[in-house]
């Protein structure tokens, strides 16, 4: 389940040295042959799985990691592409092996969620049992035909926030959203939110990319130590928690709720962290920090596009922070690896989006009728770890809010302006 860029030669070799048997969701090739497409798609119409290529089963060997050559990495893909019907292929992971010049490990990755099942081999349709490959009998085959195709669960879009309810003590102009689903280890359905669990989560989100940003505004504007670090506060209970970060005298709030299932001892299926960034209306009065143009009068303010922009990329920066993904695993239970990144962004406006947004630049399309806002997915080809991936994801949000708003023209904008230093 981890990002593809965590995976690494030294984390096989930690597996191979733990001499797992091969099972439902596993299996070693040393090299390529045709019966690995079987097991791509038996394990797509089962329940996924992890093939190595590279790996002997001799465990005489004193490494048994002894990698393959180049070629092998075309025949998987032509392999899987030619003789599965509909043609598909799996996530191909290629590993240099540093200490075996011209040597890869393939780590196949098999997403049964995302396979077009059922996928056929030779007219039948392979299935994976317990350490090797049979084929569908006629009453699974059915089912495979008549199932609706299922989505990860931390892979969904996290649940939209509403301006109204969104924090009982702001009326609130804007609301920016986005946080993260996880998989709950089985020890986080015996335990309730430890108070130092707790903590450390605060401690972490104080120290990331949006309370900096915060600060940064708030000397910015002479609002200094008029803020306030994340704190509970509202509903907390034994299974959830809320905390809050005040910034610009109350004007700008920062609220995280994380939320496991209440149920204990029983098998947890997710946890979900939402993390809101919410605009008090008053906040209009304030033109020298909403607008890039200091003479605006109260009448004509407008939120500015690189703003918004620093913002959400503070926002996505905090989530995939190592410091915080760490507390959210512990809370969690799972290993830090496996903490899918940020499924979504959600965006609300009290007013209509081209009246909240400063538009100088910005083309308005005819009859364009008018827009609150936008719900937006994260493209899981970035790695939002890396700068330049979390600038185009943001960069991409921001120009699916402009469009969903009527407004031409945001992809050049933002092409024109560089983020600020402490952002790049």
């Amino acid at each position: 389940m981890c990002a593809a860029a965590d995976v690494t030669v030294d984390r096989v070799r930690a597996l191979i040295e733990q001499n797992p048997l091969e099972s439902l969701t596993l299996e070693y090739k040393e090299k390529y042959s045709p019966s690995l497409v079987k097991s791509v798609a038996a394990m797509a119409n089962s329940y996924g799985g992890l093939i190595v290529v590279g790996v002997t089963d001799k465990s005489h060997h004193d490494d048994r990691l002894v990698g393959v050559s180049e070629d092998a990495i075309t025949q998987v893909a032509s392999g899987c592409h030619t003789r599965l019907e509909p043609p598909w292929e799996p996530e191909i992971l290629v590993l240099p092996m540093a200490e075996k010049a011209g040597r890869h490990l393939l780590v196949i990755r098999v997403f049964s969620t995302v396979a077009p099942r059922p996928v056929l081999l030779d007219g039948t349709a392979p299935i994976r049992l317990s350490g090797r490959n049979a084929t569908a009998d006629r009453t699974r085959l059915a089912q495979l035909f008549s199932e609706v195709p299922q989505q990860t669960p931390w892979a969904a879009p996290l649940p939209v926030p509403q301006l109204a309810s969104a924090h009982s003590r702001m009326d609130a102009l804007f609301i920016l959203r986005s946080g993260l689903r996880s998989p709950v280890g089985p020890a986080a359905a015996w335990r309730p939110l430890s108070e130092r669990a707790v903590r450390d989560l605060g401690d972490a989100l104080e120290a990331s990319p949006i309370s900096q940003t915060l600060r940064g505004w708030s000397r910015e504007f002479g609002m200094a130590g008029e803020s306030r670090p994340f704190h509970r506060r509202g509903l907390n209970r034994a299974r959830r928690v809320r905390l809050v970060r005040n910034g610009l005298s109350d004007l700008v709030d920062v609220v995280l709720e994380l939320q496991v299932p209440e149920t204990y001892g029983t098998p947890a299926s997710e946890l979900t962290l939402t993390l809101d960034v919410v605009a008090a209306t008053e906040l209009r009065e304030q033109t020298s920090w909403i607008s890039s143009n200091p003479g605006a009068d109260h009448e004509s303010w407008r939120l500015s596009v690189p703003r918004l922009r620093s913002l959400v990329t503070a926002l996505l920066a905090a989530l995939v922070d190592p410091e915080v993904v760490k507390a959210v695993a512990g809370i969690a239970g799972v290993d830090p690896v496996v903490l899918p990144q940020p499924p979504s962004l959600a965006f609300r406006s009290k007013p209509d989006v081209k009246d909240l947004l400063e538009v100088e630049g910005l083309i308005p399309m005819i009859d364009r009728g008018s827009s609150h806002g936008a719900d937006t997915v994260s493209n899981p080809e970035y790695d939002l770890r890396e700068s330049r991936d979390c600038r185009d994801q943001v960069d991409d949000w921001l120009a699916q809010i402009g469009l969903d708003a009527g407004l031409q023209g945001m992809e050049r904008l933002l092409g024109q302006d560089e983020l600020p230093p402490d952002l790049r």
